[in-house]
């Protein structure tokens, strides 16, 4: 992993709290499949689904493994002080829980 890649918590939807690699400065901001569907299970429970709209775009990681984007969200991310909605693409690669904004 690169040094700008943390482990730490985060909050999304100022409700759920999960740990996961962190990266700020991504040129794609993306999200495991994994990831994703956990996070929108636990907004459904506090009864505050959001929506992803479908999409269809391939990327390739520096390590040359192919991966889809399938789907892409908003989403209201806190980090220790900073908080920001943002804009997140959903991707197959699913080796680790990772945000990369």
């Amino acid at each position: 992993m690169d040094m700008h890649v943390v482990y730490t918590l985060i909050m999304i939807g100022g409700r759920f709290q999960l740990s996961l690699y962190f990266k700020i400065g991504s040129e794609i901001n993306l999200m495991c499949s994994i990831m994703f569907e956990e996070v929108s299970r636990a907004m459904l429970s506090f009864n505050e689904p959001f929506q992803a709209d479908a999409c269809d775009v391939s990327i390739t990681s520096r390590t040359q493994n192919r991966s889809c984007i399938t789907s892409w969200v908003e989403l209201d991310i806190t980090l220790e002080d900073m908080a920001l909605v943002h804009p997140i693409s959903m991707c197959t690669l699913n080796k680790e829980l990772f945000l990369f904004v």
